[in-house]
């Protein structure tokens, strides 16, 4: 009886895993932006390179839709003041969270900015994922110090009784002394 040796033995086992890993990944074709074509300025989220789903959003859309840009808008307040650029830097946080967060939940391995993608030589698909973004939005808080009783582990907190309206007694000056 003949033996194989060590090579053969490996190969036996080796190729059933082969073809498996090849077959998982043939469906999946990484991508990579052309190094010379990387602006990381409208990267948001996720590597320029080996990714496979990628999403584009359209910042300012997003941004008009928090509630800090809604709020300047209400309430008129001019560019170049305090409030303004205290709420503008709330409003872009806010994105910033809600950008990650859905590079975090979902199959979408790059964020970009609209457009960035499909104007690269060769263009890359992307999916326009703006109103996703918005929709996760809603759900983001804005950043600041977290306030008692409003953390996710936290009790919610009772309400304070109401206060008792005054007895005739306590109106008409007569008090019962103890």
């Amino acid at each position: 009886m003949r033996t194989k040796g060590i090579a053969g033995r490996n190969a036996a086992w080796f190729l059933p895993i082969a073809v498996a890993l090849v077959v998982q990944c043939a469906g999946a074709v990484a991508l990579s932006i052309p190094e010379d074509q990387v602006d990381k300025k409208k990267v948001y989220c996720g590597a320029c390179c080996n990714f496979e789903k990628a999403g584009e959003v359209n910042v300012k859309e997003v941004i008009k839709a928090t509630p800090e840009y809604i709020e300047i808008k209400k309430k008129k307040i001019k560019r170049g003041t305090g409030k303004f650029w205290i709420l503008m830097s709330h409003a872009s946080d806010r994105t910033v969270r809600a950008i990650s967060q859905v590079g975090k939940e979902t199959d979408y391995d790059l964020i970009t900015a609209k457009g960035y993608l499909g104007g690269l030589n060769p263009p890359i698909k992307a999916d326009d994922i703006t109103g996703l973004v918005i929709e996760k939005m809603v759900g983001v808080k804005k950043s600041g110090p977290k306030k008692p009783g409003q953390g996710p582990g936290d009790k919610p907190q009772e309400p304070a009784e109401p206060p008792k309206a005054p007895s005739d007694k306590e109106t008409s000056g007569e008090q019962k002394a103890e």
